[in-house]
């Protein structure tokens, strides 16, 4: 379908211009193309703009409209108004053998037809053609839903991370949702963890079809299983080289008793001793934390099975024993990932060295508590080793957040995917501009205007940015937002006919008295 014609190029060698009289085909962020080389050349619409209208006077008639006034006059409204300049991205032309787009940089000429893409044209080129590894989060905003599918390589995700960034109620724990159901699906068996700090995603584990592939623990940390390192990971201090020394002769002593506890510790400990005194102060700070236990541990047999996502929630915790689980453990799994890795290459570890044979991805909601731009805890370090670094070892970070300007630039900037949902303040469109390479300004452009459910999909995922609709979940959406005056008139009458009740039963009292 023609939907228009080649004006000239645009402000940059990769865009061009073309006019039309269909605005309704080439909304923002549709595709387009053109024959460049006797193939098509893809575009992307950036924006449009009407050049040619009705006159103003056609337009303040309350009993008529512009077309019948128009009409009425003699004007053929095809060719005196309607018209609209469209500025569109060269994507260039796909492909196949590298699974991407080739930029020709070959403008078309003037007066070239612009055609709109088809469907199964989009499907083809926007995500590598196969059976597993894909993970189908929606279709294309402009087009009719589920006509053109929008799939995320699965190989991307894990091996390079994804963001998912929007405001509150845009949808961020429900896409969070239609990615884990994807991940686990058949063709693609994917495992990992999930840190769910508002207790959203129970119903995971409750569904019928999926159910099986997500178990929800209140992890805990075995005291006598914690090491030097450890210790040093979650104390409010660092420990100095002396504290370490001495700290590591009291857990080796310790090391004859099957389980001990932090009060053992404690207990070897003199507090004359300066550095004695410094490890105790330590330990008593964190010594009280429910996620600590004496006999009891939650293994990383337990937390990594293949095909399977363990949701990790904190009831009883408070934030600084959040990101002191995290810490743990993802530390435990980026080591046994090594560990595994030096297997491979033909090297030796410590006999009682663990090892993780397949992948991990974390999901982490609320991510900028856990790697924040502007303050130091306990997480944010290991985050950014994981950013980095996760890619050789297989292990992957999926960050959730509504506040991109107050999650770490450089973990944010290792996220070569992002589903980006509406985002009004300004500080974080800033955020995303500078730390979201694939985040054009005419992308970020759309973000105020977004309507829940709707994303700007963009990144090393899929091969071109697209505007998505995110599909419907198959399992219960465990995160809705209150109805606010619902909740509040059914407290209310609760109350009420409490008292109610109490009234009448009184009433009883005073006849049987009287």
């Amino acid at each position: 379908m023609i939907v228009g014609r080649a004006l000239g190029p645009g402000e940059t060698e990769n865009e061009l211009v073309f006019i039309t009289k269909n605005p309704n085909e080439v909304r923002v962020g549709e595709f387009v193309h053109y024959k460049a080389e006797e193939k098509h050349s893809l575009c992307r619409v950036m924006s449009r703009t009407e050049i040619q209208a009705y006159p103003e006077s056609f337009l303040d008639s309350e009993k008529y409209a512009p077309k019948k006034i128009a009409s009425t006059l003699g004007m053929r409204e095809e060719n005196n108004v309607g018209r609209y300049r469209v500025k569109a991205k060269i994507l260039g032309t796909y492909a196949e053998e590298e699974g991407e787009f080739k930029n020709l940089r070959v403008p078309p000429d003037s007066g070239t037809p612009i055609f709109k893409a088809e469907s199964d044209y989009l499907e083809k080129v926007l995500y590598p053609s196969r059976e597993s590894g894909l993970l189908e989060v929606g279709s294309l905003l402009n087009r009719e839903e589920g006509e053109v599918k929008v799939k995320l390589d699965m190989n991307e995700i894990v091996t390079k991370h994804i963001s998912i960034l929007a405001s509150t109620g845009s949808g961020k724990s429900y896409t969070v949702g239609v990615l884990l159901e994807e991940l686990v699906k058949e063709n693609n068996r994917g495992s990992g963890i999930v840190v769910d700090t508002h207790g959203e995603h129970d119903t995971l584990s409750e569904d019928e079809e999926f159910g099986e592939h997500f178990e929800i623990y209140e992890p805990k940390i075995k005291i006598s299983n914690m090491t030097v390192d450890d210790y040093d990971l979650v104390s409010p201090r660092p420990l100095t080289g002396k504290m370490r020394n001495r700290l590591y002769q009291v857990l080796e002593n310790l090391r004859k008793e099957v389980n001990f506890g932090f009060e053992d510790v404690l207990s070897e400990l003199d507090e004359e001793d300066q550095t004695e005194a410094g490890i105790k102060w330590r330990i008593s700070s964190i010594k009280n934390y429910e996620i600590f236990d004496k006999s009891i541990e939650t293994s990383l047999e337990d937390l990594c099975v293949p095909g399977n996502f363990s949701i990790l929630q904190f009831p009883q915790a408070s934030e600084i024993e959040e990101k002191i689980t995290l810490s743990y453990f993802a530390r435990k799994v980026l080591e046994a990932r090594k560990n595994y890795k030096k297997i491979q290459m033909g090297k030796k570890i410590p006999k009682k060295a663990e090892t993780l044979e397949f992948p991990i991805l974390f999901f982490l909601e609320e991510a900028h508590n856990y790697a924040p731009a502007t303050q130091d805890v306990p997480t944010r370090d290991l985050l950014r080793s994981i950013a980095r670094e996760g890619r050789k070892f297989g292990i992957g970070l999926c960050v959730v957040t509504q506040r991109p300007s107050r999650l770490d630039e450089d973990v944010l900037s290792q996220c070569n995917s992002n589903i980006i949902m509406k985002i009004k303040n300004e500080a974080d469109q800033n955020s995303i501009r500078k730390s979201v390479e694939a985040a054009s300004e005419d992308l970020v452009r759309d973000l105020p205007g977004l309507t829940p459910g709707q994303a700007v999909i963009a990144g090393e995922g899929l091969n071109t940015p697209v505007l998505a609709k995110i599909r419907k979940r198959k399992t219960k959406h465990g995160g809705t937002t209150p109805n606010v005056a619902e909740e509040c008139k059914a407290a209310y009458d609760e109350l009420a006919e409490k008292k109610n009740r109490l009234d009448r039963e009184m009433e009883e009292v005073d006849k049987e008295v009287l």
